[in-house]
């Protein structure tokens, strides 16, 4: 069994991210794409990212502040799940496959965005794959540089 990995890039950008955390939850949806293929067909996944301008201010009310968001699209044809488990997915230690994992996989992915002050959301479909949707906020300009001559001085 093979599986394919296709990656796209519509727009260079740069992250202040840790490098660990990220690696972790690219690793994390590797798994589970892996865990949970369908059995009629090699996993394939897909990974576009491009930039877009979100609401930082998203979950209050009335407030508005616009920053870059690199958009990260991680899809894959797996075994997929009905869609209206999408957000209990996130919660620790449920699980929507009986054999399979603990249920801390997806909210440890969920941490991680969290912590880079971005989100994740999930759409999926019974036998027809998974979609997962990550923002993560680019930080401005001014706000790099400060962290780039931070660490100059190690």
């Amino acid at each position: 069994s093979s599986i394919t990995i296709n990656y796209s890039n519509n727009e260079e950008f740069t992250l202040k991210a840790d490098a660990v955390l990220l690696t972790n939850l690219f690793k994390e949806l590797l798994s589970n794409s892996c865990k949970f293929k369908h059995p009629d067909r090699n996993p394939e996944i897909t990974i576009t990212t491009d930039v877009v301008l979100n609401n930082i201010f998203k979950f209050t009310e009335n407030r508005y502040k616009y920053e870059n968001f690199v958009r990260i699209r991680y899809a894959d044809n797996g075994s997929g799940f009905n869609n209206i488990y999408s957000r209990q997915v996130f919660e620790l230690f449920r699980k929507l496959h009986e054999n399979e994992g603990v249920g801390i996989g997806l909210p440890y992915c969920k941490k991680i965005v969290d912590m880079h002050q971005g989100t994740i959301t999930v759409s999926s479909d019974q036998n027809a794959g998974t979609k997962f949707t990550i923002l993560l906020l680019i930080p401005p300009v001014d706000s790099l540089m400060k962290h780039l001559n931070s660490l100059e001085k190690y």
